[in-house]
């Protein structure tokens, strides 16, 4: 077995504790992994602002180049990703759920930001306003789940829908005037005894 020592700590190891270097008469670093990352962990903890401000210098200057080239992962790998994270979700939820639960109200306030502008703060504000119901048919975000309903035309989010609610404007286009005539039609289709709408 071949061994090397360590100029850091100055222990003789195997060569598999070593990381390869070029540019190394023996195609080895001179420390170890263990010295080479101990280095790396104190370093990087005393100049984080400093490894910030590049990383993010870098990110700005090459920006279009980056996010062209992590799209083009991503569509190539779609269906690993994809498996990789449900196994991720799925190992988290198991052993650890109170942590999966902020994951996925993060994930989801996440997504609702990047769809339709709408901040955590501003969602919260729609529940509280709303008493935390449907703001058509009153049902509560216990019974059902709460969808963020926008304008077709200018994508402004309007307030929390439940799944029939919305999907039944989006059906309508949000038309008032259809609407109206859809209540006329229940109206004359059927005898009013006062339990219309329960």
């Amino acid at each position: 077995m071949i061994k090397k020592k360590c100029e850091n700590c100055n222990i003789t190891k195997p060569i598999s504790c070593f990381r390869k270097n070029k540019s190394r008469k023996d195609g080895y670093h001179n420390w170890c992994d263990k010295c080479h990352k101990e280095y790396l962990k104190t370093y990087n903890r005393k100049n984080k602002d400093k490894i910030k401000a590049r990383h993010r210098a870098k990110y700005l200057k090459n920006k279009d180049v980056i996010l062209k080239k992590a799209k083009e992962y991503r569509d190539k790998n779609k269906a690993r990703l994809q498996k990789r994270q449900k196994e991720w979700y799925q190992k988290i939820k198991r052993y650890y759920p109170e942590k999966y639960k902020k994951l996925v109200k993060k994930s989801r306030a996440q997504q609702i930001q990047a769809k339709y502008g709408v901040t955590p703060e501003r969602y919260e504000l729609f529940r509280v306003n709303q008493n935390y119901k449907c703001a058509g048919c009153d049902k509560s975000e216990t019974e059902v789940k709460l969808e963020v309903d926008h304008c077709h035309k200018d994508g402004f989010a309007r307030g929390l829908l439940c799944g029939g609610c919305n999907k039944a404007l989006g059906q309508v286009k949000d038309s008032i005037k259809t609407l109206k005539k859809l209540i006329d039609y229940l109206f004359n289709a059927h005898e009013y005894d006062g339990d219309l709408y329960k």
